[in-house]
């Protein structure tokens, strides 16, 4: 990590400024006309009086000081500290309704194209294993797993061996066309076989060479190679639990059906959702206690930050995610009772470009090198991220054994900032005098600190010639489109690497030349080589040396242009308990949706 002195204190004195790493950076919006920045930071948003939320009144949280370093804050908000709030013991209240801000997804279809985006949605569904998401985890930037609708995590006589073994009480909801009818082994392998030709969920079961059901709850899946990555893969909150026969009819598109928590009761395109406890739901907690404890939960819509960050402190929402530190600082000077964590920023989620190398300039990687020396990534931590972030690459640092992101110098020659050598670059390419044209970029974002980030990127490029036109378009639905099938002529501004958990996720599947999340356009012999071989290797030690070597070459060759990764912070009002994130399972935006089934509020929500 890099040194930083009470960044907090001096956000005003940064070398750049926010308006100036902003200014004029050629954006232009796909649909919606001009887009101001409005909701993309708050920097000159004045502070209104609030009210506590009617439900946190007379309950204290966590959160004390503000104007501290970076490693202090993270100490001080750090996941482990989640076990001392005042109400942390205590068996759990069932009831109420927690509210949170989010949209609902463009389909619910985990065999989809776009199933990669749905870990965020796990809420009618299970998984045979899962992440653990709580606040009682014990590091909260190590992930751990554990048995959902398995009774434990695989038997593996072997390793070419996976027995799983089934919870006899696992029942699909009371809805047609299943009618409450219990989980099979038939089920789970009829999951594996449709995922087997899913285009995100494919790599996993390269090498699966049969499935059996010796029984109605057992499960036993044989490779024909070691496969380093299947189980870490089979956590990824995209292998839905699915009904064969509501696949069949072809309704989970816009109708989630299956084992979990909750059932969808409503939802509006480009907008919020609901969901309402599945009042037969099979799982219980350690007391006995039905799980869920929530009766209802309801998602709105609100795209812009800082009218989301209203919402939270009028206690219109339970939860939030501040865009960076200066919107937490907000929140927290006008509601400090509330609860406070950072998390390390997962390896699957922030924000990066993608370029198609078959097209010019991209081709030239002495072109790709220039552009990515002259982001000045210091300054955009400082200016835009508060501090509260590092420069990124994707790949999951902590199966390295390490808590914290990568170091500068862990990254290669061509994450440091120098637009001299830049420039050199350029003209060795033949573009002495920067590029003819504006470079086309469309982000998957339309604000946010992420849009910033990508925007601060785009005008530092005309330091060496390159103009960028940017595209950008609320309907999600454009982006995949034009992402998920490669279909992009220049640029993409992207948030979205994988996504994965198991080290194959970021190398083989998304670098091999022939595997279908390879969204890059990388052909690389060398990687292709080393990446089938990493999927091998069952030695730990063995296998990071060979990810290494595949890291150097990505980065020497800059085949995705890499930025900077954001610290999350997760805040909720004092009544909500058990909504803790993980280094991937942010919670409930995100892989620790899962965790809601969980969640409960003091009070049934009606306060304490």
């Amino acid at each position: 990590m890099r040194e930083r002195t009470n960044y907090w204190k001096r956000l005003g004195g940064a070398t750049t400024s926010r308006r100036h790493l902003l200014r004029g950076a050629g954006v232009g919006a796909a649909g919606l006309g001009t887009m101001s920045l409005v909701g993309c930071g708050n920097d000159d948003d004045a502070q209104d009086d609030v009210d506590v939320p009617e439900a946190a009144e007379g309950l204290e949280g966590n959160t004390q000081e503000i104007d501290v370093d970076l490693e202090t804050f993270r100490e001080m908000y750090h996941g482990r500290n989640l076990k001392e709030l005042p109400h942390a013991g205590d068996q759990p209240e069932s009831g109420g309704t927690f509210r949170f801000a989010f949209v609902a997804p463009s389909s619910w279809d985990p065999t989809g194209p776009a199933a990669g985006t749905l870990p965020s949605y796990l809420l009618a569904h299970n998984q045979l294993i899962r992440f653990k998401v709580g606040d009682n985890v014990d590091n909260h930037n190590f992930q751990e797993v554990e048995a959902d609708a398995a009774e434990s995590m695989p038997e593996q006589p072997d390793e070419f061996t996976y027995t799983f073994r089934l919870r006899p009480n696992v029942t699909f909801h009371d809805a047609a066309p299943v009618n409450g009818r219990q989980l099979t082994s038939e089920d789970i392998k009829y999951n594996f076989e449709v995922y087997s030709e899913a285009p995100v969920q494919a790599p996993t079961f390269n090498h699966v060479e049969s499935i059996d059901t010796p029984d109605d709850e057992t499960v036993v899946v044989t490779t024909s190679e070691p496969a380093a990555y299947f189980v870490n893969s089979l956590v990824v909150p995209f292998n839905w639990i699915f009904a064969p026969e509501h696949h069949e009819e072809g309704g989970m598109d816009r109708n989630p059906i299956g084992t979990g928590p909750f059932m969808l009761e409503s939802e509006e395109d480009l907008g919020g959702y609901v969901v309402v406890r599945n009042p037969d739901y099979w799982k219980e907690d350690d007391h006995g206690t039905q799980l869920p404890y929530l009766d209802r939960i309801e998602c709105e819509y609100i795209p812009a930050p800082v009218d989301a960050d209203a919402a939270f402190r009028q206690g219109q929402i339970d939860h939030r995610v501040p865009t960076n530190y200066d919107s937490w600082r907000d929140i927290v000077t006008s509601n400090p009772n509330i609860v406070t964590q950072v998390t390390t920023p997962p390896p699957s989620a922030h924000p990066f470009i993608v370029m198609n190398l078959n097209n010019p300039p991209f081709d030239d990687v002495r072109v790709r090198r220039a552009m990515a020396l002259s982001v000045d990534r210091d300054s955009i931590i400082d200016s835009l991220a508060g501090g509260m972030a590092a420069y990124s690459y994707g790949q999951d640092f902590t199966y390295f054994g390490r808590e914290w992101p990568w170091e500068p110098e862990e990254l290669g020659d061509w994450h440091n900032y120098n637009p001299e050598l830049a420039k050199e670059l350029m003209a060795e390419a033949g573009y002495p005098d920067g590029i003819d044209r504006p470079l086309e970029c469309f982000t998957a974002y339309t604000s946010g600190l992420w849009f910033d980030v990508s925007a601060a990127a785009f005008n530092q490029w005309r330091e060496i010639g390159i103009e960028v036109d940017h595209q950008y378009s609320a309907d999600q639905s454009q982006w995949q489109s034009q992402y998920f099938q490669v279909n992009y002529d220049d640029m993409m501004g992207i948030n979205f690497i994988g996504p994965g958990w198991d080290p194959d996720a970021f190398t083989y599947q998304g670098l091999h030349s022939e595997s279908p999340r390879n969204y890059f356009n990388v052909n690389d012999p060398d990687l292709d080589r080393l990446c089938e071989q990493q999927r091998h290797e069952m030695d730990v030690d063995a296998r990071q040396e060979i990810l290494r070597e595949i890291m150097d070459i990505d980065l020497d060759q800059v085949y995705r242009l890499w930025l900077i990764m954001t610290y999350k912070i997760n805040v909720r009002h004092p009544h909500v308990y058990n909504l803790a994130d993980t280094l991937a399972a942010w919670s409930p935006v995100g892989w620790g949706s899962l965790n809601l089934e969980q969640t409960w509020l003091l009070g049934g929500g009606d306060g304490a």
